[in-house]
């Protein structure tokens, strides 16, 4: 397998300083809210909209069935493709596959929901997902591996 280019490194190195910057930042504006009342009742006055739009029971089951797909799916190309895969595509693929079972995990634990940042945690979530998928076809020389070879 031909070593990774310095393109294709310096990418998924920004994708992962954007990542971590985003958690960072989420995790910022939950600590400020213990100081500042108007981002806490805006923070509030938010997760009730989204609480009410985006995590209702039922979306919250669309949004289950579809990180537990997410998952198989994952997990059947990393075991299929398990032979011709080596070195960071192999971490990023576990990491790829880890992903949704994580954010299955935390859109359903009663501590996480009490969080008043707790639909932008979702929505990172969901971003950092997008961004391990990007980060999946980046290395891969092709887009998604052909089926059959």
């Amino acid at each position: 397998m031909k070593p990774v280019s310095l393109n294709k490194k310096i990418s998924i190195g920004g994708l992962h300083l954007l990542q971590s910057l985003l958690f960072l930042g989420i995790g910022t504006l939950q600590r400020f809210t213990h100081f500042r009342p108007m981002l806490m009742r805006h923070l509030y006055t938010r997760k009730v909209d989204y609480t009410e739009i985006y995590f209702s029971n039922g979306l919250l089951l669309f949004q289950s069935i579809f990180l537990v797909l997410l998952f198989l799916g994952s997990l059947w190309l990393l075991m299929r493709n398990r032979k011709s895969i080596t070195g960071l595509l192999r971490l990023e693929g576990l990491i790829f596959t880890v992903m949704p079972l994580v954010s299955l995990v935390f859109i359903h634990l009663d501590c996480f929901k009490e969080l008043i940042t707790y639909p932008y945690w979702i929505f990172a979530g969901y971003l950092v997902l997008f961004f391990q998928g990007l980060i999946q076809l980046i290395l891969q020389k092709r887009g998604l591996p052909a089926s059959g070879h």
